[in-house]
C-alpha cells in the first residue's frame, strides 16, 4: 500500500549512495545516514534475537534495547492481560471465518464497513461501485485475516495501558501470513514515496516532523516533482527507546483531565507511522492503533479518505481528519441499521450515484482483481466521474 519491495530496493541500492555522493548529509541528518558502527550492529543483533523469541512468546515484562529486563532483581513481573498467539495451524480461511464471527461481519455491507478501515477509500469505492464480490479481499485473504486477528486482538484489550508488548503482538498478528520479521524491529532504511508532487504546506509538515527527512527532488530515480520522505530512525535501540517514550506519553495523556480523544488518538498514529518501527505493516499498525484509542474512548473508528495524508499534515490537520472519518464512519453506522444488516453496500456508503456513472462510462467497468492497485489511478478516476 505505501511502497512496493521493489521500488525500497532501488532506494536501497541507488538513491541513498546517490545522496551520499552528493554531499546531501548535512539536509538529511547524519544519523540517518551514516553506517551502522560495529557496537550499534550488536546491538541490532541481540534488539533482533530479543524480537524473534517475542514473535513466539511475548514477554511478561517490558523490554529494553537488547532483550534485557527492566525490573530490579527479586521484583516480580506485573501481571499483563496480553494473549498469546494464535495456534500456528490456523489456515488464513480459518482467521478469517473465526474473527469475523467475533467481529459480527456477518454480511457484505458489515464486511465492507469493516474493510473500509484497512483499504484505501478509491480503491475500496472502485470495487464497491464496481461489483467486486469481496472488497475486503482486494490485497488478498493473508493480508485480510492478518488485519482481522490483529483487529480482534486490539478489542480484546481495549481497556490496557499502551506498552512495548502490545505493540509488538499487533504488529505480529497483521503480518502473521505474510512472511516473517511480525515483531521485529528494523534494521535498514525506510522510505515513503507519494507518487504526486507535494505542497508547500506539506513540505513543511514534514519538515517540521523531527523524526522525518524530505528526500530532495529530483533525486535519481525519482521523477520530477515526486514527492519522498526519510524515515530517520534506523537503529533498533534508538527506535525502541522512541516507542517506549510514546507509550509513556500516550498512556499519561490519556489519564488526564480534559484530553481531546480525537486528538489523542490521530497524534498516536502520527508518531508511531513517523517512527515507522517495522519493515513494513507501519500503516496498518498505526491505524489499528488509533481506532484501538477511539474505541476506547467510545467514539466509532476512522474511515480515512487518503491513507498517505498522515505524515504529510500537521497534527492539528490530522485530528480533523480522523475527527471527520470518525463522524462519517458513525453516519454510515446509523444508515445501515436504518437500511437493515443485508442491506447492498453500495446503499450503506451512499454511493448509488457513483455506481450509476460507472456504469456509463465509456471504459473499462469489469470489477477490479485481488492484488496490487494503483490508488492514485483510482483516486483520479472517481474524481472524473
Amino acid at each position: 500500500m505505501r511502497i512496493s519491495r521493489a521500488i525500497a530496493d532501488i532506494f536501497r541500492d541507488r538513491i541513498v549512495p546517490g545522496i551520499r555522493r552528493a554531499g546531501e548529509v548535512a539536509e538529511l541528518d547524519a544519523r540517518v545516514v551514516r553506517r551502522i558502527g560495529t557496537e550499534a550492529r550488536t546491538a541490532a543483533h541481540r534488539a533482533e534475537t530479543a524480537d524473534r523469541a517475542g514473535a513466539r512468546q511475548i514477554l511478561g515484562s517490558r523490554t529494553d534495547a537488547i532483550g534485557g529486563s527492566l525490573r530490579e532483581p527479586g521484583v516480580p513481573a506485573p501481571q499483563r492481560t496480553v494473549s498469546r498467539q494464535p495456534p500456528d495451524d490456523e489456515t488464513p480461511s480459518d482467521v478469517i471465518e473465526n474473527r469475523s464471527a467475533a467481529l459480527g461481519l456477518n454480511t457484505p455491507s458489515q464486511r465492507a464497513m469493516e474493510s473500509s478501515l484497512f483499504i484505501d477509500e478509491p480503491v475500496h469505492h472502485a470495487a464497491l461501485i464496481s461489483g467486486h464480490p469481496r472488497p475486503d479481499l482486494m490485497f488478498g485473504e493473508k493480508a485480510w485475516a492478518g488485519y482481522l486477528d490483529a483487529r480482534a486482538f486490539s478489542r480484546r484489550n481495549g481497556d490496557r495501558e499502551l506498552s512495548m508488548p502490545f505493540i509488538t503482538e499487533l504488529h505480529q498478528r497483521v503480518a502473521r501470513f505474510e512472511g516473517p520479521g511480525g515483531g521485529v524491529i528494523a534494521v535498514r532504511e525506510r522510505w515513503f514515496i507519494c507518487g504526486r508532487p507535494v505542497t508547500p504546506e506539506e513540505i513543511a509538515n514534514v519538515e517540521a516532523n523531527p523524526l522525518l527527512a524530505r528526500i530532495p527532488d529530483g533525486t535519481v530515480p525519482l521523477k520530477p516533482n515526486i514527492g519522498a520522505v526519510f524515515y530517520k530512525l534506523k537503529d533498533p535501540v534508538v527506535i525502541r527507546n522512541e516507542l517506549d517514550s510514546l507509550c509513556d506519553w500516550y498512556n499519561t495523556a490519556r489519564s488526564a483531565p480534559g484530553t481531546d480523544p480525537y486528538r489523542l488518538a490521530a497524534e498516536l498514529q502520527q508518531r508511531f507511522v513517523s517512527i515507522h518501527p517495522y519493515g513494513d505493516y507501519n500503516g496498518r499498525t498505526s491505524r489499528l492503533l488509533m481506532n484501538w484509542s477511539l474505541e476506547h474512548n467510545g467514539l466509532s473508528p476512522s474511515v480515512l479518505p487518503d491513507f498517505n495524508k498522515d505524515i504529510l499534515s500537521s497534527t492539528d490537520q490530522w485530528t480533523d481528519a480522523v475527527r471527520a472519518g470518525s463522524q462519517t464512519f458513525a453516519d454510515r453506522t446509523d444508515r445501515l441499521q436504518q437500511l437493515g444488516v443485508s442491506a447492498d453496500p453500495v446503499q450503506t456508503f451512499g454511493l448509488q450515484d457513483l455506481q450509476e456513472r460507472y456504469r456509463n462510462h465509456n471504459g473499462e467497468t469489469e470489477p477490479l482483481g485481488s492484488g496490487y492497485h494503483d490508488v492514485d489511478w483510482w483516486r483520479d478516476f472517481l474524481e472524473e466521474l
